[in-house]
């Protein structure tokens, strides 16, 4: 993501998920078997319009906001800054967890997290191309990221009963967090 080289974050992560659908249709064509959610009449989902728009949308939204995000960082901040900070994920998708009642809370698993978050900040502590903005973004990564997991958790185990394999959801995320980005982006080219 530098300026000389592909700065189009939007671009790349629309590319990336019409990629993924477009290999992942090609699989599905080739080995239907490896699709049961859409493919084993025992284990169909059904996927209408209703199930996309309440249970895949959110998904898929979370999904491109975390993708677009966390690239949008790469212009401001260091690799390294950004992996370390990719580490306390785990943080928030733990709290998140609580507060969607995924999780209970334990004492236990919070110092161990705590830890984990203070050994994580030593190793970034005197950052040289610090940027506020950067840091902004892969918090905006990281919080997308979270939502994204805790809705698939809710969504897709612990739903209505409809169980999407993970080649499946592939399938019927990435094609929607693709349109949606491509209407931002054509959203942005037509904006005076």
């Amino acid at each position: 993501m530098q300026p000389g080289v592909f700065p189009y974050p939007f671009v790349l992560v629309t590319a990336h998920c019409f990629c993924c659908s477009f290999f992942a249709g090609i699989l599905l064509l080739c080995k239907p078997s490896l699709f049961p959610a859409l493919t084993d009449p025992d284990r169909m989902v059904d996927i209408s319009l209703q199930y996309c728009l309440r249970e895949i949308l959110p998904i898929a939204a979370c999904f491109a906001i975390s993708l677009v995000t966390s690239n949008m960082a790469y212009k401001y901040c260091t690799v390294a800054f950004l992996q370390m900070m990719k580490e306390s994920n785990i943080v928030t998708i733990y709290l998140m967890s609580v507060a969607a009642g995924i999780e209970h809370f334990s004492l236990a698993q919070s110092v161990i997290l705590i830890a984990m978050v203070c050994a994580t900040w030593t190793c970034i502590q005197g950052e040289l191309h610090f940027s506020l903005f950067g840091l902004l973004l892969q918090a905006s990564s990281s919080l997308a990221e979270a939502a994204k997991t805790i809705f698939q958790c809710l969504a897709l185990a612990h739903g209505s009963g409809k169980r999407l394999d993970p080649l499946s959801a592939v399938l019927v995320i990435m094609p929607l967090c693709g349109l949606l980005l491509a209407m931002v982006i054509l959203f942005h080219s037509h904006a005076p």
